[in-house]
């Protein structure tokens, strides 16, 4: 009787430690899939900063060539055609600079006190 019990307890030990097993690898593949997509979202993150940084140059270069060829600005300049898009890994990259002289800045509104700044209000 007593081998009969010892078995049981045998088998039972089996599924246990099979189960832990079963466990502890469910989790590493899971760590894993997490870090790996953690990886992926850094990758593209510097990614996209690079083509901003890219775009950033292209607007410095454009608007320091205007500069240097004339004074005056108009919406037929280099500076003010629009970036066609531009094909890269995973999408695309495009821009364009927008004139802004000709808009009211809400900041002026108030002054450093909070006063309503009524030169600009008028």
């Amino acid at each position: 009787m007593r081998r009969a019990n010892q078995a049981g307890i045998a088998l039972i030990m089996a599924v246990l430690i099979t189960a832990v097993i079963s466990i502890v690898v469910i989790s590493m593949v899971t760590r894993q899939q997490v870090e790996v997509r953690r990886t992926t979202n850094v990758v593209d993150r510097d990614q996209a900063l690079l083509f901003t940084q890219g775009a950033e140059a292209w607007a410095k270069r454009i608007l320091h060539e205007d500069k240097t060829k004339n004074n005056i600005d108009h919406l037929y300049e280099d500076w003010a055609i629009k970036l066609p898009p531009i094909d890269v890994e995973g999408g695309q990259v495009s821009g364009a600079l927008y004139e802004q002289n000709g808009c009211f800045n809400i900041n002026n509104l108030l002054d450093a006190n909070g006063v309503a700044n009524l030169e600009q209000v008028a």
